[in-house]
């Protein structure tokens, strides 16, 4: 036998194996790309949320990758500074009473209070038919929103009238940051775990999610009851939702009935 030319035939065999299964491999794959994959089991759950008479009013939001548990301290507001600040108060213009100058207004009146941080932001504003305006502020660790956490600022008049509300600053531990869950994970597990009633027909009444986000949330009510002025608080996808009607209804006496929104929070950190 001709070890040397049987030697060549077996090498150029291989190589054409190796082409063969390298094109293989190259093909299959391609028709399951990550992007191709996500977007599959995106069409998946949509099918079951359809199933679920669930109804995703909001898009999912971008992926939170890795996240620190937070501990978070309640800061004791002095009503004596407060009254003082509000006395001394100078009212807009009526024509400088814009949303930028009374957005402006506001953030000074924190700042003088010793509370507006990089962290600090307006979560809401408000706007009455007198020209008076509510602004919601709140508290971000790392961007990611403080619970409980919010001061509410109105301002009649040109000029801040009531400071009232919690207010917390909240600093990383320094433990070693863990991985999320993706948001549409939370999402099954939300499915999993809201729950759920049934019409008169034993159709599941429908349920709205309006809202998805990630928040740094606590596991018990001590700091939301005044219990403790210091907490740790961890990750969670938050899930807000109106379960039945979108809208108000008129009861048969002809009461108004107001839609009411619920949450759900979902564990963020991904088991190990």
């Amino acid at each position: 036998m001709d070890w040397a030319k049987a030697k060549t035939i077996l090498i150029i065999a291989l190589v054409v194996l190796n082409v063969f299964l390298c094109l293989s491999f190259g093909v299959f794959n391609k028709a399951n790309t990550p992007e191709e994959t996500a977007g599959s089991l995106t069409e998946e759950t949509a099918t079951l949320l359809e199933s679920r008479a669930i109804d995703l009013k909001t898009d999912l939001p971008e992926t939170a990758g890795k996240r620190s548990i937070v501990t978070v301290d309640r800061i004791e507001l002095s009503d004596r500074k407060i009254n003082t600040l509000i006395a001394a108060e100078k009212a807009l213009a009526q024509e400088d009473r814009t949303e930028e100058n009374i957005r402006a207004k506001a953030q000074e009146f924190l700042e003088q209070l010793g509370v507006w941080n990089a962290n600090t932001f307006i979560s809401k504003y408000e706007a009455g038919s007198d020209g008076s305006v509510l602004l919601t502020f709140g508290s971000k660790v790392d961007g990611i929103p403080l619970e409980l956490s919010n001061l509410y600022c109105y301002v009649s008049g040109g000029k801040v009238s009531v400071i009232i509300g919690v207010w917390m600053i909240g600093h990383e531990t320094g433990e070693r940051a863990r991985d999320t869950i993706a948001p549409i994970d939370a999402l099954l597990t939300f499915m999993g775990e809201v729950p759920r009633s049934r019409a008169a027909d034993g159709t599941l009444v429908p349920l709205h999610i309006t809202k998805i986000e990630l928040v740094y949330h606590f596991d018990s009510d001590s700091m939301a009851n005044g219990l403790t002025v210091s907490d740790t608080a961890f990750p969670y996808w938050k899930f807000t939702y109106i379960v039945g009607s979108e809208e108000e209804t008129v009861s048969e006496l002809g009461a108004k009935i107001a839609v009411v929104t619920r949450s759900l929070y979902v564990p963020a950190f991904r088991e190990d």
